[in-house]
């Protein structure tokens, strides 16, 4: 009888986290170059991009990917803010990470932010399902009520 290996991360869930993950870069890329084309400022345009490509992560992570579920408006606003959070907080892992990969460790610029990329990845998959997205316990939604 030969034991199939259950690796937790090639479940359903990560490969529509990964789904999601295409559909907001495609749409981060789209809004980014429809806005310099039409001679927004790239910064001006780069932000914009960002504030929606994050809230688009933020309700296609909760409705697609994870099926979040929250009975109050507060606990909807503090998911959101646990996601805002966590994703500022790897965005700043990756910036640095790229930077002292390349500056102190002399690693190819490129390489470095792929694997600054697939280690934030990963980081935000975690986040999401166990600080973000978290199942909340019956006695969790009794208290909010």
């Amino acid at each position: 009888m030969m034991l199939k290996p259950k690796l937790h991360i090639l479940n359903k869930e990560f490969y529509r986290y990964l789904m999601a993950g295409a559909s907001t870069t495609i749409l981060n890329i789209t809004i980014y170059t429809a806005l310099v084309f039409f001679d927004v400022r790239y910064y001006l345009a780069n932000l914009i991009t960002l504030i929606i490509t994050k809230i688009y992560a933020y309700y296609i992570n909760k409705q697609f990917v994870y099926h979040s579920y929250c009975p109050t408006k507060k606990a909807m606003f503090f998911e959101a803010l646990r996601f805002y959070v966590c994703r500022v907080g790897t965005g700043i892992f990756d910036y640095f990470f790229v930077i002292i990969s390349v500056e102190f460790f002399d690693f190819s610029k490129l390489y470095s932010k792929y694997f600054a990329i697939m280690i934030v990845i990963l980081l935000n998959y975690y986040l999401g399902k166990k600080v973000i997205f978290k199942k909340a316990t019956t006695n969790e939604i009794r208290t909010e009520n």
